[in-house]
């Protein structure tokens, strides 16, 4: 399976590709754009001190370390979606392209070709997907968790090129009252100042959406909402395994307390390292052992993805749908008008905003988002 090629996107910028060579090794490159931006949004921290070199996978088949952080590991999670997508067992670049639209954080990844908005035909329909067709997304770890919407108090499946914005995760039957005990130490967290997303204990048995994927036994789900998922857009994040460039497999064994402490201190400082060592004390209180570095996240808040550029937005969905400006005309106006929006000389109206929504599929937010900049 060579010859795959991705485009890797945070936020709205296209920030660089995946390839995949005959030999099956796979690898990253930064697009010049994104190379030389000022400012440019953060996609990794291992990134930052060579935006030139070509980042390779070690073994060919694998992804480099930062994007084998955003699939699932081997198990009932890896396997559920390998068989709802079609793509076959092991292949973590057909998998990530066939997930690519909802992954941790603002990272989006799509295959060369795809449209940005998918298959605008098909996001139209009003027949709502069920949970074994119309997942695709990804979350990091073994246990079987899925992203998931809301639709007043019931979860659902997301709409095609919608983001869930709660995960619900299942205890499996080898383990009995884990939910229970998951939410208790939840609580426990909040109570002693930790901020805590908002979760609920979820019965399996008054939730459609979510009893076709519960295996047999269990009755309870723990919903917690994503903190990466927000009313203005995605937030991107990163887990500690992909700062630190380590590959999952090795998730347990690479990387110290103390050079994890040394790594926080110089990313987020002093206020970072502490905030680090409370996690780790509150950890040895409450008895984790399974407190690996995919298990702590960051916000970038430090490095916040900007909000869409509109303009940027219109010329992506135009390279991605092989679109010239001559086809903009009949949703701006004439080839002059459409080239004065174009060079930043004239915003978008009410009315263009509106037809361009509707042409393209772009998001009426994005498009009334920050104003054009002076050319």
């Amino acid at each position: 399976m060579s010859g795959r090629a991705c485009r890797v996107l945070l936020g709205s910028s296209h920030v660089g590709t995946l390839t995949e060579a005959p030999t099956g090794r796979v690898e990253f490159r930064f697009t010049e754009h994104y190379r030389s931006a000022r400012p440019r949004p953060v996609l990794g921290q291992r990134f930052e001190d060579d935006l030139e070199r070509t980042y390779r996978a070690r073994v060919p088949g694998r992804l480099p370390a930062f994007f084998a952080n955003l699939l699932p590991e081997p198990g009932r999670l890896r396997k559920f979606l390998e068989e709802a997508t079609g793509v076959g067992p092991g292949d973590d670049f057909g998998l990530l392209s066939a997930i690519g639209t909802d992954l941790p954080g603002a990272v989006t990844v799509r295959a060369e070709g795809e449209a940005a908005s998918g298959d605008l035909a098909s996001a139209r329909t009003t027949q709502e997907p069920t949970a074994a067709s119309g997942l695709r997304f990804s979350l990091a770890g073994v246990q079987l968790k899925v992203s998931m919407s809301t639709r007043g108090n019931r979860f659902v499946v997301p709409g095609h090129d919608e983001d869930g914005d709660w995960i619900v995760k299942f205890p499996g039957v080898e383990f009995p009252g884990l939910v229970e005990n998951e939410d208790a130490m939840l609580e426990w967290a909040r109570r002693i100042g930790f901020d805590v997303p908002a979760r609920r204990v979820v019965d399996l048995h008054d939730e459609p959406a979510l009893r076709e994927l519960a295996g047999h036994g269990e009755s309870l789900a723990l919903a917690v909402r994503r903190y990466d998922r927000s009313a203005a857009g995605r937030v991107h994040q990163e887990d500690f395994a992909q700062v630190a460039g380590v590959d999952p497999s090795r998730k347990y064994d690479d990387v110290t307390y103390e050079s994890l402490g040394v790594l926080v201190r110089a990313i987020l400082g002093e206020e970072g390292l502490h905030e680090l060592l409370r996690r780790l004390a509150f950890v040895v209180a409450c008895g984790n052992c399974d407190a690996h570095l995919m298990v702590d996240d960051y916000e970038s808040r430090r490095h916040a993805v900007d909000a869409p550029d509109p303009i940027e937005a219109i010329l992506f969905r135009m390279e991605q749908q092989g679109l010239s400006r001559k086809d903009l005309e009949p949703m701006i106006g004439s080839r002059a008008r459409v080239s004065e929006v174009l060079g930043r000389k004239r915003p978008l109206t009410l009315a263009m905003v509106r037809r361009l929504r509707d042409g393209l599929g772009i998001s009426a937010d994005v498009l009334v988002g920050p104003e054009p900049r002076a050319a």
